[in-house]
């Protein structure tokens, strides 16, 4: 994996859309561990999206998040976030995505 050098993170500056926001240096993973959506509602929903990535030498992960709306709704936004390692840990448990699977028993 590839890493990239971000010195901002997106805040959401409605109605203008996300301007970025000087944060101290951070890498980025160029491919994202997965993606989620919550707090949907008729009018749309918010994807995030979970990278690695490392600030100031220790593990954490960078989070994007964008709202989508349905059918019939132009709002926008999103914003960015760093997230310390074991939150973004628990957050890929509760997804499922290190779990095992379970066993099949046999006939």
């Amino acid at each position: 994996m590839k890493y990239q050098i971000m010195k901002h993170l997106l805040r959401d500056s409605h109605p203008n859309g996300t301007v970025p926001e000087s944060h101290e240096p951070f890498f980025v993973g160029d491919t994202k561990v997965t993606n989620w959506i919550e707090e949907e509602s008729p009018c749309g929903c918010t994807n995030y999206d979970i990278y690695p990535a490392f600030l100031k030498g220790k593990r954490c992960w960078y989070i994007e998040a964008h709202w989508n709306p349905t059918n019939g709704y132009v709002a926008t936004g999103g914003w960015s976030a760093l997230w310390d390692f074991r939150q973004g840990v628990e957050k890929l448990i509760e997804l499922d995505i290190y779990s095992f699977d379970v066993p099949k028993q046999k006939k």
